[in-house]
């Protein structure tokens, strides 16, 4: 792999043969790898040489530091942040703030990227799908952004399919990281990555064009984001004790007017909607997985009454928690409909 990394604090870091203890469980198996340890912190990175390549970037940070990424070859893919988010410069793109959950598609001639990386137990990680360029030239007449940039790398222009990323949504976050995370054979993974990352790309393509407007630009500073990122796992960590945003305001050290418009932005959502969703995915996870009784599995989505439960799951999935638990797979293969 031609990468190499550097540290602002500690100069070029070397290579290490082992995965660092606090990034086991990321690797994605049989598959090569890069890594390092260093005084600041760890690194884990996988090439995934498949039909649809899969870069697979992985940091942890002891400390606050600034690292450089330097490839010398062109890149062309589509990132998604899956941890954390990443503050930092693309050479010839500019500086980007680039939040968990979200994702763009963009050109670089070569690779040189900064990032400012801040102590932190939760691990900086992203994915990037690298497509065979004759895929792109057959897709890029359907999609004028795409062949735009295109046009742009032709020339040798660092070009991005949109200034503003898209906020993914929950089922899309999944899907990407089961590209990464399945349990198909080794030998049909790769099959499996390819049919998953082009799908992806054409509902990411179709969803720039639906919103080529350009939002506003983000706001937020590190320690807002981290207020947001604390109050989300306070979420999902107490679901069967739910507070109010007010209390929830205060646990991370804001207002709830601060603190909902910070959800809006990194997450595209608010706090209500953002903690129904997770709400919905357990009782999906719970009822499908486990035998557990629906009024239990309302409570631990944080429901007391299971009637109110029962009418929420069925507006957010169309049928009952009961009708979803006798047919899950029915339900899982059908699009989830509107939760307006």
């Amino acid at each position: 792999m031609n990468r190499k990394l550097f540290s602002e604090k500690f100069g070029e870091i070397p290579p290490a043969e082992i995965i660092p203890a606090p990034l086991d469980g990321y690797e994605v198996p049989l598959e090569p790898y890069d890594s390092a340890i260093w005084e600041g912190g760890y690194y884990f990175f996988q090439d995934l040489d498949w039909p649809v390549r899969v870069r697979y970037s992985n940091y942890q940070l002891e400390q606050d530091d600034q690292l450089r990424i330097v490839e010398d070859e062109p890149f062309m893919g589509l990132q998604f942040i899956l941890g954390n988010s990443f503050y930092g410069d693309w050479e010839g793109v500019g500086r980007r703030i680039d939040h968990e959950a979200s994702f763009n598609f963009f050109y670089v001639p070569y690779v040189e990227q900064t990032l400012e990386g801040y102590e932190a137990d939760r691990v900086y990680s992203k994915i990037e799908l690298q497509y065979p360029m004759e895929l792109l030239y057959s897709l890029a007449p359907h999609f004028p952004l795409l062949e735009q940039l295109l046009e742009k790398a032709e020339q040798g222009k660092p070009s991005l399919l949109h200034t503003t990323n898209q906020i993914a949504p929950s089922e899309m976050m999944g899907g990407v990281r089961r590209i990464l995370y399945n349990s198909m054979p080794h030998g049909a993974k790769a099959l499996f990555g390819e049919a998953k990352g082009i799908s992806t790309l054409i509902t990411c393509l179709d969803a720039f064009e639906k919103q080529k407007k350009s939002s506003p630009p983000q706001r937020l500073t590190h320690y807002e984001v981290e207020q947001v990122y604390l109050a989300k796992d306070i979420l999902t960590d107490n679901m069967d004790t739910p507070v109010t945003l007010t209390e929830l305001s205060l646990m991370v050290g804001t207002n709830k007017f601060r603190l909902n418009s910070g959800f809006k932005e990194v997450y595209g959502v608010t706090i209500f909607d953002f903690l129904l969703t997770a709400r919905m995915e357990r009782a999906q996870h719970l009822l499908g997985e486990t035998d557990m009784e629906i009024d239990v599995v309302a409570f631990l989505t944080g429901y007391s009454d299971v009637k109110e439960f029962s009418a929420v799951f069925r507006k957010y999935y169309g049928t009952s928690p009961r009708y979803y638990r006798a047919q899950p797979l029915f339900f899982m293969l059908k699009h989830r409909p509107s939760k307006s």
